[in-house]
């Protein structure tokens, strides 16, 4: 059984023993697949580089022996045009494309979210499809929309098709009735026949066709979205629990709290979960990135007054050394420095509460780890988190911020043993949905 991740920047794939869950096998490929030149605000990756770099890792995983089965996950929100023998005809516009970052109020904002589970945000496929129609950029040729996950499967399968999570990705999906929000699309002027087929999350969508080396012939699951199934590799372990919520933290920040019903938060986002539960996520555009940028500031301060060159690693465990024990000393930091994920709010932090005294490197260090961590609770409701599972390097890495993060939620938090969790809890959730099913 093969999982694989199709992330920004990196292909991760695990070979899972199906009867066990035990992971045999993990590989970690840079895919190089990010488009240059392009004007300011835009991101885009090569759909068929990321296709290739699939193939290359399934390969890889492999190891000369054909697979039984395939499930993919992807980085979350992004869409990619295709012609009718499901050739790309537009780049992956990614999460990170600001192209709707002036999007009326009104679209994304609209009044639908409490069936949607989310409001539509500047990189968010279903505002980026609306852009596209609106400005008359959609390739006229065009037959489907798809994401990421979902034109590789059907590069391999031949089917366009997409499941719950990841529908719910592009702001289009009616969480609540489990099916694209027909209003919705009839108010942004998207045609519901430029949108995949629904096939539920993990189940059968259909076979690897030959020409694929060992892929050819694996039966192929429907792809789930990387923040669910980072969730599901994050808490399938001996330790895991499912009420734990998930803190993931790189260059952005993440929690996901786990919901047996669902209920909308309009400061959060109510996701669907395969198996029919649900999660409420809020993010934070700096999270791990606030903390290096005071690393790079102390940095300069040193290579400014003393010439010497000073790697980040060297400073992050300077900065580790230097903050243990004691706390801010009411130094306090706002790590808004990117703004929001909403698109409210000038992207502007604040350092305050600074006196003549707390204004010290280790108060800084504190104040920059308790900012990250008061952020990410903040649109929490009363009575916060039974428990809390950490991934991303941005975390795993960072003791100081890892503390901050125990002191906040006043919980222990304990570090996802597996480092691939997304491909890993795609590969759980798949075999957990065979399971309940006999197979």
């Amino acid at each position: 059984m093969l999982s694989i991740d199709i992330g920004t920047t990196t292909v991760s794939g695990v070979w899972v023993d199906p009867p066990t869950g035990a992971i045999r096998r993990t590989v970690t490929r840079a895919h190089g697949a990010d488009v240059a030149g392009l004007p300011m605000g835009r991101h885009e990756q090569c759909p068929k580089r990321l296709t290739q770099a699939v193939l290359r890792v399934a390969e890889e995983l492999c190891g000369g022996q054909p697979a039984a089965g395939l499930v993919l996950s992807g980085q979350m929100h992004g869409i990619v045009a295709v012609d009718g023998a499901r050739e790309p005809l537009t780049n992956l516009i990614t999460w990170r494309d600001q192209r709707t970052a002036d999007a009326p109020e009104s679209v994304r904002r609209h009044a639908h979210a409490a069936e949607t589970g989310c409001f539509l945000h500047p990189g968010y496929g279903g505002l980026t499809l609306h852009h596209l129609l609106r400005t008359g950029t959609l390739p006229p040729a065009a037959v489907r929309v798809l994401t990421l996950q979902g034109f590789v499967q059907a590069h391999l399968t031949g089917r366009c098709s997409i499941d719950e999570t990841s529908a719910a990705g592009l702001g289009l999906w009616d969480v609540r009735r489990n099916a694209w929000h027909t209003a919705l699309l009839d108010e942004l002027g998207i045609p519901m026949a430029l949108l995949p087929e629904f096939v539920p999350s993990c189940a059968v969508c259909g076979r690897v066709r030959a020409g694929f080396g060992p892929l050819s012939g694996a039966t192929v699951y429907s792809a789930v979205a990387d923040n669910q199934a980072g969730v599901i590799g994050a808490q399938a372990t001996a330790a895991g629990q499912a009420a734990e919520a998930v803190i993931n933290i790189g260059t952005s920040g993440q929690i996901s709290v786990p919901l047996q019903s669902y209920a909308f938060n309009p400061a959060m986002e109510t996701r669907p979960m395969p198996g029919g539960t649900f999660i409420q996520v809020f993010a934070t555009l700096c999270g791990g990135w606030a903390y290096q940028y005071l690393a790079d500031f102390f940095r300069q301060v040193v290579q400014t007054l003393t010439g010497r060159n000073v790697g980040l690693d060297e400073t992050f465990a300077a900065m580790a050394k230097l903050a243990e024990g004691g706390g801010a000393e009411g130094l306090r930091v706002d790590p808004r420095f990117a703004g929001e994920r909403n698109g409210r709010g000038a992207p502007s932090g604040l350092i305050f509460g600074i006196t003549t005294e707390n204004l010290t490197p280790k108060n800084l260090v504190h104040a920059f780890a308790e900012g990250i961590a008061n952020e990410l609770a903040a649109p929490l409701e009363a009575g916060g988190v039974g428990g809390l599972v950490a991934v991303g390097n941005g975390v795993r890495m960072n003791p100081v911020l890892r503390r901050a993060i125990e002191r906040r939620f006043g919980v222990p938090c304990r570090l996802a043993e597996v480092t691939e969790a997304a491909a890993y809890g795609a590969a759980c959730a798949v075999l957990k949905t065979a399971k309940s099913d006999g197979h």
